[in-house]
């Protein structure tokens, strides 16, 4: 049972490992002890990338890609730092707006894919030029203020023992085990495993497409909340970093490029391992082109793996081919 259980969900059982390999390093290095301090600080700073990376997931899950989730990303950001005043009655319904917006951005880029049939990589590139030089438009240069209630309400802690972000996030992933159980995600997978087939069961493709890219647009702009929880200001570059790490936290978390394949909790467990990766380089003293290069060793890695059960059914059928054949 456990091993088929292994075999179903082999990309989550591997990004397990990883993070847990990590976080071994990470307390040893930290004397074995890690403090409250630490423990909010690795929570705070994965959050923003766990939820770009949900959205970003849902995507590739449908058969696309989004290469507007760093834009979308600093869009909330510049938008939150200018608009936030600090009051709750105002600000909750100003938070409820970015992220109606985040999913405004990503339903029109749905609509274009969708429904007029162009392709996600094009429609996507050119939603990031627009909404990066609408940032600009807001923000020409780093600024405005995030109020601290705000602040501490996202990454602040609890009775002053249990962080924000953790209640955050396991707030997410009961969510994401209740949304994989319902037909919606399966209409999505199977829209990214096959098309055709997909259409002639009854699914209204161009519907569950569009609406996916919009609620991958409110995910980005959860994110864009979360990082200017922890920031002082707004920046209009701070989420560009999210277009490549997002791509690789999806792939990290089991989640193969292609569509139909693997899940949104895994993305959680990529954006932590990419994030408790860097808090172990930073500690260490390891310069950041270091950084960039464990990354993509531990990303191939993840690849390998992943793709190592096809490579094996691949070469059975190949030997079964050659029996038959000699």
């Amino acid at each position: 049972m456990v091993h088929r259980y292994v075999l179903r969900n082999k990309g989550i059982v591997i990004s397990i490992a990883i993070l847990t390999i990590l976080l071994i390093v990470y307390t040893w290095n930290s004397n074995f002890s890690l403090s409250f301090f630490q423990v909010k600080n690795l929570l705070n700073s994965g959050m923003p990338l766990s939820l770009a990376t949900i959205g970003e997931a849902l995507v590739v899950l449908s058969g696309g890609l989004d290469l507007s989730v760093g834009a979308v990303v600093s869009m909330t950001n510049v938008l939150a730092a200018t608009m936030l005043t600090g009051s709750y009655p105002v600000d909750i319904g100003i938070i409820f707006s970015l992220l109606l917006l985040g999913g405004l951005a990503g339903g029109v880029n749905g609509f274009l894919i969708f429904f007029l049939h162009l392709p996600s990589f094009i429609v996507t590139l050119a939603s990031m030029f627009i909404i990066g030089g609408f940032n600009l438009l807001i923000l020409p240069q780093p600024g405005g203020f995030i109020p601290d209630n705000f602040a501490d309400a996202l990454s602040g802690t609890l009775a002053a023992r249990i962080p924000m972000a953790g209640l955050w996030l396991a707030l997410v992933a009961l969510g994401i085990i209740l949304f994989q159980k319902t037909k919606f995600f399966d209409d999505i997978r199977a829209i990214g495993s096959d098309n055709e087939r997909a259409y002639f069961s009854g699914i209204n493709i161009k519907l569950i497409g569009s609406i996916t890219y919009a609620l991958a647009g409110v995910f980005y702009a959860l994110a864009g909340l979360f990082i200017s929880a922890g920031a002082t200001g707004g920046d209009p570059g701070i989420g560009e970093p999210f277009l490549l790490l997002a791509f690789a936290a999806v792939v990290l978390g089991g989640t193969p490029f292609g569509g139909g394949r693997g899940g949104l909790f895994g993305g959680i467990l990529g954006a932590y391992i990419l994030t408790m990766l860097d808090s172990i380089m930073l500690s260490l003293g390891i310069t950041s082109f270091m950084t960039e290069i464990v990354r993509g060793v531990i990303l191939i890695i993840a690849v390998g793996a992943l793709a190592r059960k096809n490579l094996i059914g691949s070469l059975k059928s190949l030997l079964r081919l050659h029996h038959s054949l000699y």
